[in-house]
């Protein structure tokens, strides 16, 4: 270039430009540092809010283990709970059977105690009436003793006027006889 316009003004310009573009590549290189820079911090911290965003999310799917450990256990419980409702209804229902089974039975128990009691009152009536029947019959069977008593006594008194009559016939007879014979011996002593 020095040889074709010999002079150095080309060059200067030349080194200038060149300077320039330098100057201007620098700027640009410190603009791509800074950028770069700027980039690689942005990149360090995107990486540690990566990290802590991994650290969160581990953290939080522990605690969706634990909250997922919980919702099978209250799942678990929920079925319990179903299980227990049902099975409280159905004693409910066995409950109010036996209650409605209780009351009707309790009835059956009065209407069984007022017979008894009714029976037992007719009970205590029979036996003051078999009491009485029985001081009845015993007066009546010691009367019918003493009648009968009475009747042999006064059978006995038969049976021994019956014998003195007929002592007495007997010796009326023999006294009528030996009124004849001492007649006929008067009518023979007087003829």
């Amino acid at each position: 270039v020095m040889r074709e316009n010999g002079s150095s003004d080309l060059l200067n310009k030349l080194y200038d430009t060149a300077l320039n573009k330098l100057e201007g590549m620098k700027k640009e290189y410190d603009a791509l540092r800074k950028r770069y820079n700027e980039k690689t911090a942005s990149h360090n911290a995107d990486l540690s809010r990566l990290e802590q965003m991994e650290e969160e999310n581990r953290r939080l799917q522990k605690q969706l283990d634990v909250l997922l450990k919980q919702r099978d256990s209250a799942l678990h419980f929920q079925q319990q709970y179903s299980g227990s409702v049902r099975r409280f209804e159905s004693l409910q229902q066995e409950l109010n059977k036996l209650s409605a089974q209780n009351e009707e039975l309790q009835r059956e128990t009065d209407r069984l105690q007022m017979e008894n009691t009714r029976y037992k009152t007719l009970q205590l009536k029979a036996v003051k009436d078999a009491e009485k029947l029985k001081d009845e019959r015993d007066s009546v069977l010691n009367e019918y003793r003493l009648i009968m008593s009475e009747r042999d006594q006064v059978i006995k008194e038969v049976d021994k006027l019956q014998t003195g009559l007929e002592a007495a016939e007997a010796k009326l007879k023999n006294t009528s006889s030996e009124r004849r014979v001492a007649s006929e011996e008067i009518e023979a002593l007087r003829q």
